[in-house]
């Protein structure tokens, strides 16, 4: 083969080879575009890492906000709740010193009329007492003198028989 022939062959074939080496560089990444694109997802990344964390830290502040504002009302409900429970503890120790209160007067009103009957009796006692006392000496009496006078009219017999 002549030395022009082979050297547009060579040509040729180093044209082909080139252009497919074009068409291959075209199909596959470059390592700038590799780089600059491995720079842009890392970019993203930490963007949406920074926001993720921003999220999570006001989500974080908002719950300890929460669970703040729930330790607050569970001590105001406790309080309230052990007010309620004094009140009615209150309420129920009034309860049971009126009541209390009221079965003293009652015992003591019933003790003032067993008092008002125990000395109607013993006033009954002492009069039925006075009047049998004065019935006996009644008796005595009127025995006394009958007795004188069947002895003061026996010895008149016995003198008028005498």
């Amino acid at each position: 083969m002549p030395t022009q022939q082979a050297e547009t062959l060579t040509r040729e074939t180093l044209a082909l080879i080139l252009g497919v080496l074009d068409n291959v560089k075209a199909q596959y990444a470059t390592e700038e575009m590799v780089s600059k694109d491995q720079l842009l997802q890392q970019a993203r990344f930490d963007g949406l890492r920074n926001e993720v964390e921003a999220t999570l830290l006001h989500h974080k502040n908002s719950i300890s906000t929460d669970v703040e504002q729930l330790r607050e009302e569970s001590k105001r409900i406790r309080s309230e709740a052990a007010y309620n429970h004094d009140k009615l503890t209150a309420g129920q120790r009034l309860d049971l010193n009126l009541e209390r209160g009221r079965m003293t007067d009652e015992l003591r009103k019933v003790d003032d009329r067993i008092n008002v009957l125990e000395s109607k009796v013993e006033r009954e006692i002492h009069l039925i007492r006075t009047h049998i006392e004065s019935s006996k000496n009644d008796l005595l009496k009127y025995s006394v003198g009958t007795l004188t006078a069947f002895g003061a009219m026996g010895l008149g017999l016995l003198r008028l028989i005498l």
